[in-house]
């Protein structure tokens, strides 16, 4: 079975017909051909739309689906009310149902609110606008996420309540008219308008969570701000007993979309596909419109991760977002401290996985086009931010009990950081001294070497 799609781009710099698609699906898999069309490449500011699909005539075949067509395609989230929809939409008394493939999902979303500048229609179908929901139906969407958390797979259902209750229906259904299925991620959550009328996704406590853990998420953004890491405007929102993080959608300006890829795309991963951060840096190198700055970004958010123990970095918890100048990094996202120690992270750094990750960091710094006394600089500064991560969450509400479920994960890491970032012991002469909050050897000191100093400590008060 053969289907035809047409792609284009609606960007705020950009309105064009790009090309068509054919899915190719058989019984076990699915192929997809795909033809720029002539006016695209004729116009000046035409952009491979994948890495994969190259500016070039004829037809580029792709196993599977393209990346950046799955980046704008749903998760485990949207997936699970996506089939939860078949189900309800199936004839009376049918005994099976065909089970949703790969692009059921993808062209199952909605389009007002899918991820990125990309739009997908079939031949001689006009795009339907969704009223995405205002910020007040926000207690109602998240009491429709709560009571169906637990009717799919490997959740236990309350008494009466099934994937096929009347219940589960509304919401479910409440859940997709709002724009939900679009949505990547496996956390339940849901769009909406926030307070300021722009589109935003809220994200919901799990009714399994055994730590606060939109809290944490929370306060991990505010501490990427004051690194200087861009993230999206945000607020933490308490309903009850629940904190419900907004955040406002960051592939939209001004109501106008922008073009989007994740990490996955650009190292030409797939799901499942392992990688390094060295990987994306080197496709950042190629692909990004200021390749320094962008890899030198990088790098800050690798250490804040390491500083925070953000383990689940997977290649789609990183994105880039189109520009009129080329790729740049997106505001970051999907930080979520684990409490957990030891816990293995998705993305290595230069083969780093587990508690080695802050040694790492020295591998991947001249990848990232660092010196070893920059990166070092960029280490302390780091945590030294990270270091006030409790006054930070208190003010997000995460109460006593899960900051010191974090505290020790986090005193770790700090402790390994600050190994990293301090120099050789064969090098005791080196002189640093701090000028405007700088660090500065003084000439005629070896630069050479690991990390530049942590600052020094401040002599005791005498008594």
């Amino acid at each position: 079975m053969d289907t035809e799609i047409q792609v284009s781009i609606h960007s705020s710099h950009l309105a064009l017909d790009v090309g068509v698609a054919h899915f190719h699906r058989g019984r076990a898999s699915i192929s997809t051909t795909f033809t720029y069309l002539a006016n695209y490449l004729a116009h000046p500011q035409a952009y491979a739309i994948d890495p994969g699909l190259p500016l070039t005539l004829g037809a580029h075949h792709v196993r599977g689906i393209p990346g950046a067509f799955l980046d704008s395609a749903p998760d485990r989230w949207g997936r699970n009310l996506l089939d939860a929809r078949h189900r309800f939409l199936a004839p009376e008394g049918q005994a099976r149902l065909r089970s949703l493939d790969e692009v059921d999902y993808f062209l199952g979303v909605d389009d007002t609110t899918r991820q990125g500048a990309l739009r997908f229609s079939p031949p001689g179908v006009e795009f339907s606008e969704t009223k995405v929901p205002p910020f007040v139906t926000l207690g109602d969407l998240l009491a429709a996420s709560r009571a169906i958390m637990d009717i799919f797979p490997g959740g236990t259902p309350a008494k009466g309540l099934g994937p096929d209750s009347a219940q589960s229906h509304r919401a479910i259904k409440l859940l997709l008219d709002a724009g939900t299925g679009s949505l990547g991620g496996a956390r339940p959550k849901t769009s909406l308008l926030n307070a300021a009328g722009e589109l935003s996704i809220a994200k919901f406590p799990h009714i399994h969570d055994t730590w606060n853990v939109m809290g944490f998420e929370a306060m991990a953004l505010d501490i990427a701000s004051r690194v200087g890491l861009p993230t999206p405007a945000r607020e933490l929102v308490s309903l009850g007993h629940h904190a419900v993080l907004v955040l406002e959608r960051f592939d939209r300006s001004a109501g106008a979309r922008l073009g989007y890829i994740s990490a996955m795309t650009l190292t030409r991963r797939g799901d499942g596909e392992a990688a390094d951060y060295v990987d994306i840096a080197q496709a950042m190198t190629a692909s990004m419109a200021s390749p320094t700055s962008a890899l030198h970004q990088l790098f800050d958010r690798v250490v804040l991760n390491v500083a925070l123990n953000n383990t689940d970095d997977h290649l789609r918890n990183h994105g880039f977002v189109r520009t009129k100048g080329g790729w740049a990094l997106s505001p970051v996202f999907d930080i979520n401290p684990d409490p957990r120690q030891g816990t293995t992270r998705r993305t290595s750094i230069a083969g780093a996985f587990g508690d080695d990750s802050a040694e790492g960091l020295e591998a991947l710094a001249g990848v990232c086009r660092l010196t070893p006394r920059e990166a070092g600089d960029r280490i302390r500064q780091i945590a030294q931010s990270v270091s006030h991560w409790e006054e930070i969450a208190i003010q997000r509400g995460v109460n006593k009990a899960d900051r010191a479920l974090l505290r020790p994960v986090i005193d770790f890491q700090l402790e390994r950081l600050g190994k990293v970032a301090k120099p050789p012991a064969r090098s005791p002469a080196r002189s640093v001294s701090h000028l405007g909050g700088r660090l500065r050897v003084e000439k005629g000191h070896r630069r050479g070497g690991q990390f530049a100093a942590l600052p020094p400590k401040k002599p005791e008060a005498k008594a």
